[in-house]
């Protein structure tokens, strides 16, 4: 994270008053970079922690991380200069790269624009690509403690309500990793009561429950895999005049194996073959 090409930016972490040592380190990064800073103390889960950091007043963009998440060393130089560019935008997000423990099995989760119908259907956005301006937090104040595992999701629905802008970046903004320990695995029935009760609390817009849902819904999803195509492309592409705006940094910075055979497999006799086949890193963007 303090690796980033952006150098201006406070990074402060909420720990729940740890015991096993986690103090001393924050303390020896805190010494070290005067944009670290960290609050250990007891709180009341996870978004209760999230809300403290959202107290913080001298900044005009805010983000969060959770455990096994991280930026990439562009991330937040994208994301400055994209809101620099468009004023009238309050929420930003991008795409991810979910990876294992070994680094061998990327996969990514690759996302159509924003659409309200779109969110409040039921799809979800990559939370830790997720970054909002100081508009937004001052309108929805902070993260409901009332929902235990996917309050990010009804924050997300809240802003929909305020008609607050959302945009898309096409960049790999995060990596989220994926072993049996994430809280997807193990709090998989919770999290499907939780997305019903925001479903009841937060409806559908009239497309996204009009008797033309499943079409708009396909056709968000072919948006999807039309991105997901033009990425497997570019990652095939030896021609550097083919990677433009869209995940430049990214592919500047790793180069991926991949198969567009699997791909069709998968989407035609779901196999489940592995896309992705490999990962590997270039160089370091500074």
């Amino acid at each position: 994270m303090l690796n980033q090409s952006y150098p201006n930016f406070i990074y402060l972490v909420v720990d729940g008053a740890s015991s096993d040592g986690t103090v001393d380190l924050l303390t020896q990064y805190a010494t070290a970079d005067s944009r670290f800073s960290f609050i250990s103390e007891p709180d009341n889960g996870m978004y209760d922690a999230i809300n403290k950091g959202l107290t913080v007043d001298d900044a005009d963009i805010y983000a969060y991380l959770n455990t096994d998440d991280q930026y990439f060393p562009w991330t937040l130089k994208v994301v400055q200069d994209f809101l620099g560019k468009h004023p009238e935008i309050d929420i930003v997000y991008g795409d991810s790269m979910v990876i294992t423990r070994d680094m061998q099995h990327p996969t990514f989760n690759i996302y159509p624009s924003f659409t309200s119908s779109w969110l409040r259907g039921g799809a979800i956005i990559s939370q830790p690509t997720v970054f909002f301006r100081k508009k937004v937090r001052d309108l929805l104040c902070k993260f409901s403690i009332d929902v235990d595992i996917i309050a990010d999701c009804e924050f997300w629905l809240r802003a929909t309500q305020l008609n607050l802008k959302f945009r898309k970046i096409d960049e790999v903004l995060a990596t989220e990793f994926n072993h049996a320990g994430t809280v997807r695995h193990t709090y998989e029935d919770k999290i499907a009561h939780e997305k019903e009760l925001l479903r009841q609390k937060y409806p559908p817009t009239r497309l996204a429950c009009c008797p033309f849902k499943q079409i708009y819904q396909r056709i968000k999803y072919f948006e999807k895999e039309i991105l997901t195509i033009k990425f497997i492309k570019m990652a095939r592409s030896k021609n550097s005049d083919l990677r433009g705006e869209r995940w430049c940094h990214f592919f500047a910075s790793y180069s991926v194996s991949t198969s567009f055979k699997a791909y069709w497999v998968n989407k035609i006799i779901r196999n489940a073959r592995p896309v992705w086949e490999g990962l590997q890193r270039m160089e370091t963007i500074d």
